[in-house]
């Protein structure tokens, strides 16, 4: 039967559904009103379709009913990002909290709202589960933020629509796109329990928070459902309301009909959803992975598969190679679980990334096994006779480059891709074939097939794949640095493409983690080489750019560019771009390279932490701290965020702030509170607020700084201020637990006022004279005596002597010099016959004449001359004779009472 096409080359099928999707659309609008088809449309039902948010504040304003005065308020908020909602009681809960959120005010948000158990009614339970859902997630509380998402209200698109687009319209711009990115990970936690019920919810409730965000989340849903066996739901996700709401005919929409089609052996449709219209064809080359497209665009009948139980999405890629390895048993007909692989490892001492693991436990299983590396045809062929294979390709995954494994079931010579068991919703699930010219392969058959793989046991490939493990297994030994030089030193593959690029990867992997300047060096060095043959990884086109970085950085973001088209766009492409741009001082472009990151994953601090100093360097100060704000709210441990934030509240005049972001960031992780890098901005930051004091209760939160040489500046400063509660504050100090601190409070009490004061109080001087006598530091005690010298009392006079020889003398020599020094100084030490105190005073320097230190019988004499005018013949540096002869003289004076 011929097939008629209608424009654009759909079929009348396709029309046939493009019908079905607008006729959805019309029942999820319809579904707001009880009477659509004869009734006006409401308020709510023209906002869902035109945005138009001063129009329904102004419908909503005059109504009585609690939900129409909550959405005028968010509508209010919505049409005029400046608008505020007031502080009258009568403003609803969900608008105040919104409001406080666009204040930057978290904490006032969520007591607006009364985070904690949201209740599960309809409309407004499903909006403030979401907005619980934010709040936990701006607190760093992902987990319990999915929670709300995937065990809280579930959304229906075509009752909550509305007042969900209405709720994301009021949201500042950085919580929508948190919400978005909060969604996307819910699906992937839905998909991972199996609830495909709440994926296909999330992801249709998506798209009415944002086109862009909604589009991408049902991408994600799409994937999860199609891979988990549901292609039925997928598809609906892919046709229905929602897609027509982001736009169904966005490329990345159509690629997933397109491969969803091709699944299900309708090659037809495949062909039309790939094949770009005559208006756009120009712009394919523009695209994402447009080689997806190219090939989809010729599929004939889809290609046969390793048969396989339905595929979960995957959190996170914690157990990913333990699940690769499970699933592939699985699939041969081993059932085995990912935690028996993980408790296997672990048995050894070692992780199941680890090729010398997986080789031991394949040996000790019913199987044979075929590691082979670099030749696609091997894996073609294995394909071809029902065996599934495990290929390695270093790629990003999260923060860094791994050598992860993705399970290939399926091969199609005609549009030359492979189908992957890819449990990452955010890749696609197929890739062309050749990318296994450069990559690492294991094929594993029942022991009864072993002859099947016979043919390429002794090739080139095979050769190749089994010193790619023994080298690679290195990076799991205790000296992984050892790896690459391993791979490098192979004579027989030199110059291989493929073990050039795993010498690059195995020279890069430990040098990144060590900081490994020299090591990254030669790592670019071996991956430049290795990138001359195609195909060109990620990780190659990394290391290209940063070669081809220079005075023009377009060749390095062109390289960026490659990448992306390649194996898709991606947030740490565009991080990377943005370092780039920053660097070359292009910071509009900057932040556009980070507003594309943020897309990708909202939930990432980096790109926030990046904008807050690219927008300080435009001057956009305030912008610029709402981020570092953002930042330590997810993490309050980023210590980078935590100095640029505490310094900028410094530069504003408000270290007390500045003091406020250091405790948060040591009670978050109090480790870092002893880190050379956290002390030096406490003492910073405390420094300020030291110099800032203008009272003795502005120093008394200081004075239990953790930092001595704050509480020292705390000390000098306190005296200063000649009051009581000073005094009191100057006091504590004497007893602290650093010397430092304790000398310099005892240097303060030299300060004329406080020895007027000591003069004045017998219970101060006392308590002076008892730490003199008891202090471990002797740096402490001479301070202390020096201060008590300036206090013109007997006992204090007695107190000091008493300390400079005899049975109480001071063990310091250092201290006693000083005594012997200051004894004769000090004002009222002069004092006439019959002065006890001037007597206990001659005869402590008399008694000093016989130290054993010529440090201490120097100033002694010293002293003796300025109080009686003669030396009586003694000499300190004289032989110990003529020493005791002249101190025998000055007994005999003493004894005569002159």
């Amino acid at each position: 039967m011929t097939r008629h096409r209608a424009p654009g080359g759909s079929s009348r099928r396709r029309c046939s559904l493009r019908w079905a999707s607008f006729a959805a659309v019309a029942l999820a609008v319809g579904a707001f009103s009880s009477n659509a088809a004869t009734a006006d449309p409401t308020p709510r039902e023209r906002y869902w379709k035109d945005g138009d948010a001063v129009a329904l504040a102004a419908a909503l304003s005059t109504g009585t009913d609690p939900a129409d005065r909550e959405d005028a308020a968010l509508a209010r908020l919505a049409a005029d990002r400046r608008a505020t909602t007031g502080a009258g009681a009568d403003v609803p809960a969900l608008a105040r909290a919104v409001d406080a959120l666009r204040r930057a005010d978290l904490d006032g948000a969520r007591a607006a709202c009364s985070i904690g158990d949201v209740t599960t009614s309809e409309r407004d339970g499903v909006r403030r589960s979401w907005f619980a859902a934010l709040c936990h997630a701006r607190r760093g509380r992902d987990d319990e933020a999915l929670r709300r998402l995937v065990d809280g209200p579930v959304p229906v698109l075509s009752r909550d629509g509305a007042s969900l687009a209405l709720f994301a319209a009021a949201l500042p711009d950085d919580d929508r796109e948190l919400l978005g990115g909060l969604l996307r990970a819910a699906l992937a936690r839905a998909g991972s329990l199996g609830r495909a019920d709440v994926v296909v919810a999330l992801a249709e409730a998506a798209t009415a928070i944002d086109a862009n965000d909604g589009a991408l989340a049902l991408v994600y849903g799409a994937r999860i459902l199609r891979r988990a066996g549901r292609p039925a739901d997928s598809s609906a996700l892919l046709e229905g309301a929602a897609a027509i709401r982001c736009g169904r005919s966005r490329p990345s929409l159509r690629l997933e009909r397109a491969i969803l089609a091709w699944r299900r052996n309708d090659a037809a449709t495949a062909r039309a959803e790939a094949s770009p219209a005559p208006a756009d064809a120009k712009s394919l080359a523009d695209r994402e992975t447009p080689w997806a497209f190219l090939a989809l665009a010729r599929a004939g009948a889809a290609c046969a598969v390793v048969p396989a139980p339905p595929l979960l999405a995957r959190e996170g890629d914690g157990d990913a190679d333990a699940r690769a390895i499970a699933r592939l048993l699985t699939t041969i007909g081993i059932a085995v679980r990912p935690e028996d692989v993980t408790t296997r490892a672990a048995a050894q001492s070692t992780t199941p990334a680890d090729p010398a693991f997986l080789r031991r436990y394949l040996d000790a299983l019913d199987v044979v096994r075929l590691e082979t590396a670099g030749d696609p045809s091997v894996i073609e062929g294995a394909l071809a006779r029902g065996l599934p294979v495990l290929l390695w390709r270093p790629r990003r995954d999260e923060e860094r480059f791994t050598d992860r494994p993705v399970l290939l079931r399926g091969h199609d010579p005609v549009t030359g891709l492979v189908c992957a068991d890819e449990p990452d919703p955010r890749r696609l699930d197929v890739f062309p074939s050749s990318w296994a010219r450069k990559a690492r392969a294991l094929v594993v058959a029942p022991k009864s097939r072993s002859a099947e793989l016979l043919p390429w046991r002794d090739g080139i490939a095979a050769r190749r794949g089994v010193a790619l493990v023994d080298a690679l297994s290195l990076l799991f030994g205790p000296e992984p640095g050892s790896a690459g030089p391993a791979l490098e030193s192979r004579s027989a593959f030199a110059g291989d493409p493929t073990f050039d690029l795993y010498a690059g990867y195995a020279t890069y992997v430990p040098a990144f983690a060590a900081h490994d300047v020299a090591g990254l060096a030669r790592a670019t060095a071996i991956l430049l080489r290795s990138s001359a043959t195609a195909p060109v990884t990620p990780l190659e086109r990394l290391m290209r750019a940063k070669g081809a970085l220079g005075a023009d950085a377009d060749p390095a973001l062109a390289e960026l560019t490659e990448a992306a088209r390649e194996e898709g766009n991606a947030s740490w492409i565009e991080i990377t771009r943005f370092v780039i741009l920053e660097n070359s001082r292009r910071h509009v472009e900057a932040l556009e390279a980070l507003a594309r990151a943020r897309a990708f994953d909202p939930l990432d601090v980096r790109t926030l932490y990046f904008r807050s100093g690219t927008r300080r360097l435009l001057g956009d100060g305030p912008g610029a701290r709402a981020d570092l704000v953002r930042v330590l709210e997810r993490r309050p441990d980023h210590v980078p965020a935590a100095e640029d934030l505490a310094g900028a509240y410094v530069e504003d005049g408000a270290p007390e702030r500045a003091l406020a972001v250091v405790k948060r960031l040591v009670e978050a992780d109090p480790a870092v509170a002893s880190t050379r890098r956290v002390r030096q901005l406490r003492q910073r930051v405390e420094a300020r607020l030291v110099r800032k004091a203008r009272s003795a209760d502005d120093l008394s939160e200081l004075a239990t700084s953790p930092e001595p040489d704050v509480r020292a500046e705390v000390a000098w400063t306190a005296s200063s201020f000649e009051t009581d509660a000073a005094e009191a504050l100057l006091r504590r100090f004497l007893v602290d637990p650093d010397e430092s601190v304790r000398r310099r409070a005892a240097l303060a009490y030299q300060r004329p006022s406080l020895t007027d004061r000591a003069t004045r109080d017998v219970t101060l001087a006392d308590a002076l004279s008892a730490r003199f006598a008891v202090d471990p530091a002797p740096a402490v005690r001479e301070a202390l005596a020096r201060a008590l010298a300036r206090v013109e009392t007997p006992d204090v006079r007695v107190a000091l002597a008493a300390r400079l020889s005899g049975p109480s003398a001071d063990p310091a020599v250092g201290v006693r010099a000083t005594l012997a020094d200051l004894l004769s100084t000090t004002s009222g030490f002069s004092g006439g016959p019959g002065d006890a105190a001037v007597e206990r005073t001659k005869r402590a320097l008399v008694g000093a004449l016989s130290d054993a230190e010529s440090a201490v019988r120097t100033p002694a004499i010293a002293s003796l001359r300025r109080i009686t005018g003669t030396n009586e013949g003694f000499e300190p540096d004289d032989p110990p004779d003529r020493r005791e002869a002249a101190i025998a003289a000055w007994n005999r004076r003493l004894a005569s009472g002159r």
